[in-house]
């Protein structure tokens, strides 16, 4: 969804209606990434939960730093270098500016890699839920619904008094916390009429994306909750449950599995894209070209820079575990 959004800057002036709510759905697309984001890190530190306190809490944040930055890396820098390339491209920033965007430390913005906005609500989401799994260990489940029913009360109260920080507060993070009743509801095993809710979400979303079209899509608006994060949790938990009776599609699991890799590849792509030649060449056929090409990409990532990376980081931590693992001798 966001890359068919950003692929409509190929698009003649001809289609704007269609574009207009083409566009609304990539904000569609944030909102339930979000959601399905905060149901997959509290099932993940739920699973670790088993384990010893700290044990769990520090596996899971290596986890979590191994799986956003590297690859993070490997496209920042390839963005920068490719920028020498194509001039315009990327703006000039101060040295400072580039350094905190190494680290995701620049909260404002991002101008190397610009959807990279959303790994900052991701980072801060990971944090939130590390101090959750470290705090509660073995009664993290209770701890997390408790917590994210809590946490919500604070974020509405603070955005209806008129303050919108950009991360911390933001109502976006509601979309985190709508995954984690999710996760809460699917692990005590509450789950019914998942086929009647999954169309009932995806209707949902597909009107909701409308209403955005013509409503805006401010991220600190509670409409946008409305319109697009209850939807999105709708359609999550109906899928999951699905899952049980149902097997997703082989091409279905590729697309999830690199999912993140055609996220982070495809805005710096088309930029390149849209620098070089394709201008010439405007209309919604370009663009469905333009996003299979995206899909391609970030399959080849996938393979050939993410599993690689986790394997390699799987292989160190299970050399360091058995470094750290007390040697006994046999008579």
């Amino acid at each position: 969804m966001v890359v068919f959004c950003h692929s409509t800057i190929f698009w003649g002036s001809s289609a704007f209606p269609l574009k207009a709510f083409v566009f609304a759905g990539g904000f569609t697309g944030v909102d339930l990434f979000f959601v399905i984001s905060g149901f997959v890190i509290s099932t993940v530190a739920y699973k670790a939960s088993k384990a010893n306190r700290l044990t769990a809490a520090v596996g899971y944040a290596v986890d979590r730093v191994v799986r956003i930055y590297p690859l993070y890396w490997v496209v920042l820098m390839s963005t920068v270098a490719a920028s020498h390339f194509l001039p315009g491209m990327i703006h000039e920033f101060p040295w400072p500016v580039a350094m905190s965007d190494v680290v995701m430390i620049n909260v404002l913005f991002n101008p190397y890699l610009t959807v990279a906005w959303t790994l900052y609500y991701e980072l801060y989401f990971y944090c939130i839920v590390g101090v959750v799994l470290l705090v509660s260990g073995r009664h993290f489940r209770s701890a997390a619904i408790i917590g994210a029913v809590i946490f919500a009360g604070y974020i509405v109260a603070r955005n209806m008094s008129g303050l919108v920080p950009f991360v911390s507060l933001n109502l976006l993070i509601l979309n985190f916390l709508l995954g984690v009743v999710v996760f809460y509801m699917v692990s005590r095993d509450w789950v019914v009429l998942a086929a009647p809710l999954t169309v009932i979400g995806a209707i949902g979303l597909i009107v909701g994306t409308q209403l955005l079209t013509h409503g805006g899509v401010a991220s600190h608006h509670f409409s946008r909750l409305l319109y697009v994060g209850l939807p999105s949790a709708t359609l999550v938990y109906g899928m999951i449950g699905l899952e049980r009776t149902w097997k997703a599609p082989n091409w279905a699991v590729m697309l999830g599995n690199a999912s993140y890799s055609t996220y982070l590849w495809h805005w710096p792509l088309i930029a390149a894209l849209r620098f070089s030649f394709l201008p010439s060449y405007p209309s919604i056929g370009t663009s469905c070209a333009v996003v299979a090409g995206m899909l391609c990409c970030g399959q080849l990532s996938h393979r050939y820079i993410e599993q690689p990376i986790a394997k390699a980081m799987k292989a160190l931590r299970a050399s360091f575990k058995a470094k750290r693992m007390p040697v006994t001798y046999q008579k």
